[in-house]
């Protein structure tokens, strides 16, 4: 009985374990897929600390997808588009940023816009992480 007790809870693990992140094979990248990412908005200027100090699956270098990364994402034959390997996501605008080119991917409509002059509206965040 102790066995199969600690053999469920380490399947409960197991499972929340993997359930917070997308793998992209094809890509070599780890999406962050938790609850938050669908209930949490926040400045830009936020978004960049939250995934700077982001610790989750043991790894600390999470940050910001950019704007071609969301693209692998984006499913323009649903709604919202994003691929349905997401659990979570929010209605409205993610945050995206590289080198200084600060965006936003809207899943309502699949659309990626660059946003240098307002980056104190509020959106969600969903970080990444590549080797």
């Amino acid at each position: 009985m102790r066995l199969l007790l600690v053999t469920f809870i380490f399947m409960i693990n197991l499972f929340a374990a993997q359930s917070d992140s997308v793998y992209d094979a094809e890509h070599n990248l780890l999406w962050q897929d938790s609850f938050s990412n669908a209930l949490n908005k926040m400045s830009f200027k936020r978004a960049l600390s939250y995934c700077d100090t982001l610790k989750q699956q043991n790894i600390n270098k999470w940050r910001l997808p950019n704007n071609t990364e969301f693209t692998l994402i984006i499913d323009n034959s649903r709604i919202p588009t994003i691929q349905p390997s997401f659990h979570y996501s929010g209605v409205g605008c993610y945050w995206s940023y590289s080198h200084g080119q600060i965006g936003n991917v809207d899943f309502k409509e699949g659309i990626i816009h660059n946003t240098q002059t307002n980056n104190d509206q509020e959106c969600f965040v969903r970080c990444i992480y590549d080797e």
